[in-house]
């Protein structure tokens, strides 16, 4: 195991081209990213997360 920024990580490298093809084959389009980014940035407020949590536990 090699240490990296102080992080254990392996020493090998190995890219696998079919595994990342399968993968960016069921990618969503960059707006649809895009939006999902948005989305989550406005879930960064944990007033908004509070106000989330109790609307999950009960109707107020």
């Amino acid at each position: 195991m090699m240490e990296r920024h102080g992080a254990e990580c392996c020493d090998q490298f190995v890219v696998h081209p079919e595994v990342v093809e399968e993968v960016r084959s069921h990618m969503p389009p960059e707006e649809e990213l895009a939006d999902l980014a948005e989305l989550f940035r406005v879930f960064g407020d944990s007033t908004r997360i509070k106000i989330l949590f109790v609307l999950f536990e009960r109707e107020v």
